[in-house]
């Protein structure tokens, strides 16, 4: 908001997330409201979409009824609440159930758009393209899963692209190439 570059690592904390975990917290700071406020809209979010979203009857009742109210359920333990209030998650959680969703009820062009969405908020979700793309060469052919790669890169390129057009270099580096593996 002070117009200068926010992915940094020095000095501390580093910025590693992307654009869609980072910008989830404009609102909440221009409004001067406690940022767990939109982690909150976000869980509510989360809990809408597990019971609403998708499944078009493909499931049978009792299958249908354990999918809506698993993950529900954990999100009301204490831990869970907690962890979530306090950190960074509850939108790739948000995005993993959508991006789910997308792939048992929704057609391609949403499936790859759901993907990008994904990885413009948490770039570990890339790897889930690694396991799609077979996912789709099978149900819609190579061509179109080519077409579908593409569409998800487009969708993630735009969502990042104001980062990258105002310091490539650096938004790479801080976000991807400066990360420390984890221990063993």
């Amino acid at each position: 908001l002070r117009g200068e570059f926010p992915y940094i690592d020095v000095p501390k904390p580093a910025m590693p997330y992307w654009p869609g975990t980072f910008l989830l917290y404009t609102p909440p700071k221009v409004a001067g409201w406690d940022y767990r406020t939109m982690n909150l809209i976000v869980e509510l979010a989360t809990v809408f979409a597990v019971g609403c979203c998708g499944a078009n009857g493909r499931l049978e009742p009792g299958s249908a009824a354990v999918a809506r109210k698993a993950l529900p359920l954990f999100m009301v333990f204490p831990s869970w609440t907690f962890y979530s209030a306090e950190t960074q998650y509850p939108l790739s959680t948000l995005l993993a159930v959508l991006f789910c969703r997308s792939l048992t009820s929704w057609g391609g062009m949403s499936q790859a758009v759901a993907l990008g969405a994904a990885v413009a908020v948490n770039q570990t979700f890339g790897i889930l393209g690694l396991f799609t793309l077979p996912f789709w060469v099978r149900q819609f052919g190579l061509r179109n899963a080519l077409r579908l790669t593409g569409t998800a890169l487009f969708t993630c390129l735009v969502l990042i692209s104001p980062f990258v057009v105002w310091n490539a270099k650096e938004f790479f580096r801080v976000t991807l190439l400066s990360l420390n593996a984890f221990s063993t």
